[in-house]
């Protein structure tokens, strides 16, 4: 959400924030992102908070980034001890989303995520809220929060009633925020063999291993990486390792993870991919069509934002 935002709900409900909205998303390291992170969610304790973050999400992205789609991580557990419910927050959620299809014309899923932090009983408990509150927004289930708290393979139990649901799954995995040895290679086996997902994020660390890299790409999932990382002076290594990625042969798509957050969008992330790597067109026709292929839409929306992307594309190509 917008710094703005974030104060401006705080102070209706009373909750203290640790320093100025000006430098409430400057962060020193991935823990303090994340405490910033949990902090924010308390501010959100109606249908009618979760509906204006939400728009004002896809609203700044509309404006700054020409977005035409978007899948949104969300984690209930966050608002549990707020006393909001899993119904309410999605509600709220889909009222944002159907206010910024109206208002630009702009698409959006939601993905249930679970911050691994979490006792993977409780894990389950709220898994079976998402899966006994069912509506077309809420298109799959991932895995977030820092890795060395939350092995993948604890959470199998949960993945599993995700799948028999007819949920698509991810999982943050071999992220470069932590030593490696919290966020191995070897991760990506369990969340291919056992977690059972359709796509992944992140997934840096697999560069570690040879082997392991090679049946990445073997496997042919799609990672969603994201040059803009919480700590800063992981930035230019995070780019680094996006281009021995895609060297390796992995297929990539481009993402902001938390973009208010980063302070960047998903233009700018694009921007400074494209700058440090001096990657041209070629390539920024395989990510675009890259990212409609890891869509979760359904497959006529996936037919239109193809047909407009290549068809912008090439007037595009011919104005350059």
């Amino acid at each position: 959400m917008r710094a703005a935002t974030l104060a401006e709900l705080a102070r209706k409900h009373a909750i203290e924030l640790p320093r100025s909205e000006q430098r409430l998303y400057d962060f020193g390291s991935f823990d303090e992102f994340i405490d910033i992170l949990r902090l924010a969610a308390t501010v959100l304790q109606s249908r009618e908070d979760f509906a204006r973050v939400m728009f004002e999400t896809m609203e700044d992205a509309y404006h700054h980034a020409n977005l035409k789609h978007a899948e949104i991580m969300f984690n209930p557990q966050y608002h549990y001890a707020c006393g909001i419910r899993y119904p309410e927050i999605v509600e709220g959620l889909r009222d944002g989303l159907a206010r910024a299809k109206s208002a630009y014309g702009v698409t959006g899923l939601l993905i249930a995520a679970i911050d691994r932090q979490i006792d993977p009983g409780k894990a389950l408990e709220i898994m079976q809220h998402v899966t006994a509150y069912r509506c077309e927004e809420v298109v799959g289930v991932g895995l977030d929060g820092p890795e060395g708290a939350g092995a993948p393979h604890l959470f199998a139990d949960m993945y599993a009633i995700a799948g028999l649901a007819g949920l698509k799954r991810t999982a943050h995995v071999c992220e470069d925020n932590q030593p490696i040895e919290h966020a191995p290679p070897e991760h990506y086996r369990v969340c291919k063999e056992i977690l059972h997902c359709d796509r992944l994020d992140h997934g840096y660390n697999l560069l570690a291993d040879p082997i392991m890299l090679a049946r990445a790409r073997d496997d042919g999932l799609i990672f969603n990486i994201c040059p803009v990382t919480s700590v800063t002076k992981n930035r230019q290594r995070r780019l680094r390792s996006i281009q021995h990625m895609r060297e390796a042969g992995l297929r990539i798509t481009v993402n902001t993870d938390d973009p208010a957050m980063f302070h960047t969008d998903i233009a700018q992330a694009h921007e400074l991919l494209f700058a440090h790597l001096g990657w041209d067109p070629r390539q920024a026709m395989d990510l675009g069509l890259a990212s409609i292929d890891a869509s979760w839409a359904d497959p006529a929306r996936k037919r239109e934002l193809r047909h407009e992307f290549l068809r912008d594309f090439a007037a595009l190509t011919i104005e350059l």
